[in-house]
């Protein structure tokens, strides 16, 4: 991704509600935007020198809420935040990679090779990869050194170049294919990567019968890397970016720039220090009043020499601002409509509900023509008949509809209007309907929780029969166990062609709060596809609720 230069340096800072250090190193485990209003806080330890990696320890003492990929709780990522003086311990999962639910993944902080102006250097980038036990068997995550998702960076470790890495009395121990690089800085690489997954800093190599290890050099890393977002991520109205820095005051001027190399946006970031080591920095970025498009965001360390000295060093993420009611979530054509709740089968559950709402997309112009028109997923339907819902207002303290005939004694079918008028409106105000003489046929009413009258999973974008391809962003509403949504792309015969597990910020119980993955579509051939998101039950159907599912038909183009 390329930039305009010469960069106008802007020394705004922000009086930010920065966290503590442990927090951020938890954030860095999840880069996502609803963590920061919901992730743990506590005190970090004594420092011990900014390389010194690991991070498990400080992670272990966190009770952290992830927002848009499964991490399991007490993991350390973060090799870039201090440790405590103490060896680090790593919290074993809730389940071994042989019995972990399927589906489910973490995140991993993975090193990549990228150009700065001192030469090449270490970026990190958050992955998604398969669970695995970062107290034994580590390959999984070293194995997803051999694909950066940021085309901006590069790897040393091509598939197959390391045959093992596993934990054994806490030191790890990597195993090099024969033709494996042996240059300095991909073994920092290495290094670097092995230390984020596994939060230990003794890391032992070996190339045949010899072993050997290498000393971390926190020369290697990139002055400053960006955390979140991510690369190719969907936003709109605002977005929390974040990352490490290592930056003259602390100071990190970010940029937002457009497909023609406009600067539409500009300020900075304050990191929560400077000079010793790479601090963390967090800031949040308005971006509603952009036209809906990509856009590249820029974040970089600060130049007191006005250009005279080196060069600012930078890190970059293409970024796809949508219009907050988009329909399709991805790259190519979807189907144009109007957002309102239908009604679709419940979860599974002995305790499950037959029926509840699902947000979906319609034919109609209006929000009382969709309902009408009904959704264009065959899977949700409509309670509302065509010419049952003539007109509505807005006043100060209800919204009156004017209806004739139609389900006026129907619990559910009175919430699938509450829920999209509310929604269309903007409004948190009861709904009251009304015949066409003014007589009242039902009083005011109120929203019911979400929890108990919507689907726990939702997807909003793409729309059903969207036309996608290289990518696209998944996106939705969620509320479940550990905040786990599981989606997958299913062929016509059923068969996974992707899967990804997401997690949003709405517990069991608690809210429906926002998830969103992206959906890579490079191995994926020409056709229909099915894209089906799934709550986590941890009971397998036996107890309570059981699992709420949604899903889109696609068209891999």
């Amino acid at each position: 991704m390329t930039t305009p230069d010469p960069w106008q340096h802007r020394h705004d800072r922000h009086d930010d509600d920065l966290r503590a250090l442990v927090g951020d190193a938890v954030a860095d485990v999840e880069p996502t935007d609803r963590l920061a209003a919901i992730r743990a806080r506590t005190t970090p330890p004594p420092r011990r020198g900014w390389w010194a990696a690991g991070g498990s320890a400080l992670l272990a003492a966190a009770v952290v809420v992830a927002v848009a990929v499964v991490v399991d709780r007490g993991d350390g990522d973060d090799p870039d935040v201090a440790a405590p003086t103490t060896e680090p311990t790593t919290a074993s999962p809730s389940a071994p990679p042989d019995t972990a639910p399927a589906g489910r993944t973490r995140a991993v902080g993975l090193y990549f090779l990228g150009d700065t102006p001192e030469g090449t250097r270490l970026f990190r980038e958050f992955q998604q990869v398969p669970r695995f036990d970062p107290a034994q068997d580590l390959l999984v995550a070293v194995e997803a050194l051999a694909a950066p998702d940021d085309p901006d960076y590069r790897t040393a470790w091509p598939a197959g170049s390391v045959t093992g890495a596993r934990v054994v009395d806490g030191q790890v121990r990597v195993q090099l294919s024969p033709d494996a690089p042996d240059d300095d800085l991909a073994l920092q690489q290495l290094r670097a990567t092995v230390a984020a997954a596994s939060g230990l800093q003794s890391i032992t190599f070996s190339r045949g019968a010899e072993p050997f290890t290498v000393e971390a050099d926190p020369d290697a890393l990139a002055l400053v890397s960006i955390s979140d977002p991510r690369e190719g991520r969907t936003v709109f109205g605002s977005f929390t970016a974040r990352g490490v820095a290592n930056s003259f005051e602390a100071t990190v001027p970010w940029q937002l720039v457009d497909a023609d190399g406009t600067v539409v946006a500009e300020d900075s970031a304050t990191a929560e220090g400077a000079d010793d080591r790479l601090y963390p920095w967090e800031t949040e970025i308005d971006v509603s009043d952009l036209e809906p498009g990509t856009y590249t965001f820029v974040a970089r360390t600060d130049d007191p020499t006005g250009g005279e000295g080196v060069a600012p060093t930078q890190d970059t993420r293409t970024i796809v601002v949508a219009a907050e009611d988009a329909g399709s979530g991805g790259t190519g054509e979807a189907g144009a409509g109007t957002a309102a709740y239908f009604v679709g089968p419940g979860p599974d559950g002995p305790d499950a509900p037959a029926e509840v709402l699902y947000r979906s997309t319609s034919t109609g112009a209006t929000a009382l023509e969709a309902l009408m028109a009904g959704p264009t997923d065959p899977d949700h339907r409509t309670r509302w008949p065509e010419g049952s819902l003539l007109s509505y207002e807005v006043g100060a303290d209800v919204v009156r509809v004017v209806v004739e005939g139609g389900p006026t004694d129907d619990a559910l079918a009175v919430q699938q209007l509450v829920a999209t008028l509310q929604a269309a409106e903007g409004v948190d105000l009861p709904v009251e309907l009304v015949d066409a003489g003014g007589e009242r046929v039902v009083a005011p009413t109120a929203a019911q929780d979400e929890l108990v009258v919507q689907s726990h999973v939702q997807i909003h974008a793409p729309d059903e029969g969207a036309v996608v391809s290289g990518a696209f962003t998944a996106s939705g509403v969620g509320s479940s166990w550990e905040g786990s949504i599981f989606c997958q792309l299913l062929d016509a015969a059923g068969d996974a062609a992707w899967a990804r597990a997401t997690v949003n910020g709405g517990l069991l119980d608690d809210t429906l709060e926002p998830w969103e993955t992206r959906v890579e579509l490079a191995r994926v051939e020409p056709g229909d596809y099915t894209l089906r998101c799934t709550t986590d039950d941890p009971t397998a159907g036996t107890e309570g609720r059981g699992t709420d599912v949604d899903t889109r038909t696609l068209r891999v183009g």
